[in-house]
């Protein structure tokens, strides 16, 4: 090659056996990434990406059994619902929650001891819906005395699908024993 030249030749991996070394190696300034943008970000089209990004991390250390990194993804994702936060929840912390149901219902027994956090936070989330109704049924709507945790559970409570956290506790009964602990 000649000095300046850049090899412009590209080689793709139809192996899969490389995707565990490399995902090993690249989680986590990935991670740092998905998670730094999420927490500071509030346009819809990055936060989408993040979530995005999430998704597959989790699905691809899930998948490869490696569970730092998924614990990581887990763990962070988790963190970004606010479910036990005492913070105002805004639309990233409502997209967040979706795809933290979405990674549940998909994501079945290759979670394994993530299943943990993830229970922890939609047992969470299924007693702020429950906070959510009761508070709706018994008062105005924009009551300004309504404290955080109220309007949180408003806000699951309007936005969040029961359905779907019914769809995580329903299917749990097919997940294998050996794939909630290893």
């Amino acid at each position: 090659h000649r000095a300046g030249h850049i090899n412009e030749k590209y080689y793709a991996a139809n192996d899969i056996t490389y995707v565990r070394p490399i995902f090993s190696v690249i989680w986590a300034p990935i991670h740092a990434a998905f998670s730094t943008t999420l927490e500071t970000v509030f346009e819809p089209s990055i936060i989408r990406f993040c979530l995005e990004g999430f998704e597959h991390g989790i699905h691809i250390a899930s998948l490869f059994e490696l569970p730092t990194e998924r614990e990581a993804f887990v763990s962070a994702l988790t963190k970004m619902t606010y479910i036990n936060n005492l913070k105002q929840m805004s639309r990233k912390n409502i997209d967040s929650i979706h795809t933290l149901i979405k990674i549940a219902n998909h994501e079945g027994d290759i979670l394994q001891n993530s299943w943990i956090e993830v229970i922890r936070t939609i047992s969470q989330l299924e007693r702020l819906q429950v906070v959510g109704r009761a508070t709706n049924a018994g008062r105005n709507m924009e009551n300004p005395t309504r404290s955080l945790d109220e309007q949180n559970a408003l806000t699951i409570a309007s936005q969040i699908d029961d359905v779907a956290i019914n769809k995580i506790f329903a299917n749990s009964v097919y997940l294998k024993q050996d794939g909630l602990a290893t």
